[in-house]
């Protein structure tokens, strides 16, 4: 349960320090009470966002922004909950009060009360009601809510099925979150997760495929792009290191590749060399501005403290690509700072 008290212990940090730093530069502004529960306040950015909050006590109940950002939460809405804690702070009266029922909020409220009572039969109705209001007006972000409490509901009643469904669906969608995955899991014996996973991969698989095939030249990304995306989570998770290892091999760009490396460094450092030497050159070729040749310098400078022993393969390409690139002087120079701070 997020409030107003522990948002900042429960939200991702990237987020929270971006929200918190927004909040101190005061960016929020005109933050007023619609009503006893609903908040709305604007966040100044690249330009005036419109966030709104709705509140049950110290809960939050919900809260969305109109920025493009998809993040949940953006950080438009994470200093948002820092105005109104200080808000509260200074004026410490918290709404006690509720919503109309038949509002959306009012609706959310009413069945988080029901579930917090145990008053399980009227929150099972509640959230049937707010799912086909929020499929009817087609608000993902809303029915994401409904589906929390959905959830909540079927951990409540022993609904196996339903817990298996939802935690599924949040543990891959939108992307790949990890505390999802491992409820999801958890709710297998170690036996038959074994085929569920492996069944799950394939179902992955088979629709990177297909929609690369419908969609052949139309993207420019690779399959084998779109499964490192999708399928390294999974595969670190569960600890699958030879077939993390596999679909690294079938990258050629460093960038989409580091990401990966202290977790296959331990047990393939040979692999990982046969990999990062032609994909070193081949940044460096394609490399067009500063901000490359920073990133490439950086990419030498992580791998020669965290491979020493392959620091004599690394020196060498170095100074390969130095005489390589002697007619782009800047990318030489970023490279050549690396091979003297090495002595």
């Amino acid at each position: 349960m997020r409030t107003l008290d522990n948002f900042d212990a429960i939200t991702t940090n990237s987020i929270l320090t971006r929200g918190r730093e927004a909040y101190s530069n005061g960016t929020v502004t005109a933050l007023q009470a619609l009503n006893d529960n609903e908040w709305q306040a604007f966040v100044n950015g690249t330009t005036t966002y419109t966030v709104k909050v709705i509140l049950h006590q110290q809960e939050i109940i919900d809260a969305t922004c109109d920025c493009p950002d998809n993040s949940t939460p953006c950080k438009h809405i994470v200093a948002t909950w820092f105005a109104l804690r200080h808000h509260f702070q200074r004026t410490p009266r918290i709404p006690a009060s509720n919503p109309p029922a038949t509002s959306p909020s009012g609706l959310l409220v009413a069945a988080r009360q029901a579930l917090t009572t145990g008053d399980l039969h009227t929150a099972r109705q509640l959230i049937h009601e707010g799912l086909n209001n929020a499929n009817a007006a087609d608000r993902p972000g809303l029915l994401h809510k409904w589906q929390l409490l959905l959830l909540e509901l079927a951990s409540a009643t022993n609904d196996l099925p339903t817990v298996r469904q939802y935690a599924k669906q949040f543990a891959f969608h939108p992307t790949f979150n990890t505390t999802w995955y491992r409820r999801w899991k958890q709710t297998y014996d170690p036996d038959t997760w074994t085929t569920v996973i492996s069944s799950r991969i394939e179902e992955i698989t088979a629709q990177i495929n297909n929609t690369h095939t419908q969609q052949k030249g139309q993207v420019w990304s690779t399959p084998h792009t779109w499964m490192l995306e999708q399928l390294a989570p999974v595969y670190i998770e569960e600890q699958y290191w030879h077939k993390l290892l596999a679909l690294v091999q079938e990258e050629t760009d460093i960038q989409l590749i580091m990401p990966y490396h202290h977790h296959l460094l331990p047990h393939y450092p040979a692999e990982l060399l046969a990999i990062y030497l032609p994909a070193l050159e081949r940044m460096g070729d394609r490399s067009g501005n500063r901000i490359q040749f920073i990133l490439l310098a950086g990419i030498f400078r992580q791998l020669l403290q965290s491979m020493p022993e392959a620091h004599s393969e690394l020196i060498r390409l170095l100074q390969h690509l130095i005489q390589k690139y002697h007619r782009r002087p800047a990318l030489a120079n970023a490279l050549s700072e690396v091979l003297g701070s090495e002595g």
